[in-house]
């Protein structure tokens, strides 16, 4: 079973979405960003900008992923996940 978490009627505003999805945790996170395309680069970027200019992310990585992920989820995906940071 599958869950809408929000609806996106862009890139921008699926980065939107995802910055408040991965903030929503009750701790701090790291995360990390990533895209398979240069179309999908600057949500991405927006997305990283997002979630650094927060005080819930205490580390974001951004990235351009790899010909076999490109290849399996599509040249406009971008996406993002996230763990939580160590209390040390």
């Amino acid at each position: 079973m599958t869950d809408t978490l929000g609806e996106a009627a862009s890139l921008e505003d699926a980065a939107a979405i995802m910055a408040r999805l991965v903030l929503s945790r009750d701790r701090p996170v790291r995360t990390a960003v990533g895209y398979a395309d240069s179309r999908t680069a600057r949500a991405a970027e927006l997305l990283a900008t997002a979630l650094e200019s927060s005080d819930g992310a205490v580390e974001v990585l951004c990235y351009r992923v790899g010909p076999p992920v490109g290849a399996h989820t599509g040249p406009l995906s971008f996406g993002a996940f996230w763990w939580p940071a160590s209390s040390a």
